[in-house]
């Protein structure tokens, strides 16, 4: 009797994998909705909501169906949310890292512990935790690396 991974009969369906990439392995998945963010990524019956972007003097206005994840959005429109080297190393939106930083008016209240200390302490929200369920203001900061030297300085 054949073992039950060598049967012919047995098929084996991949399973999707999202929020997660293993390179070594060649699989990558998008986080299009971490599960712990509210809202539904499925709500297509909304209409769209502004979202004004401020990058500096700069103000965009998107409009982006509700449920959908901010990081998500700010870089499918071309935003950067990271810095030079957050860019290259950081947790892929699971809101481990703290790179992905900004700062919201008239945002969702935050419900993740690193939202919450950001408002106790000024620090910028991040973005890879915040649903976008109605109107808002993003402003995005300047990514700093802890010691780096400003230009001038």
């Amino acid at each position: 009797m054949p073992g039950l991974a060598t049967s012919p009969r047995l098929r084996v369906a991949p399973i999707p994998v999202k929020g997660f990439r293993f390179p070594h392995r060649g699989v990558q998945g998008v986080a299009a909705h971490p599960p712990d963010v509210p809202g539904d990524p499925d709500d297509t019956h909304r209409e769209a909501v502004p979202v004004t972007v401020v990058d500096g003097e700069e103000e965009t206005v998107l409009e982006v169906r509700p449920g959908r994840n901010l990081r998500e959005v700010l870089r499918e429109y071309g935003f950067e949310v990271y810095g030079s080297v957050s860019r290259l190393a950081n947790c892929g939106g699971r809101g481990l890292c703290g790179t992905c930083g900004v700062r919201l008016e008239d945002g969702p209240e935050p419900d993740h512990w690193h939202d919450r200390a950001a408002e106790r302490w000024g620090y910028p929200r991040l973005s890879c935790r915040v649903a976008v369920d109605g109107p808002m203001t993003v402003e995005l900061v300047e990514k700093v690396v802890w010691g780096q030297l400003r230009p001038g300085e």
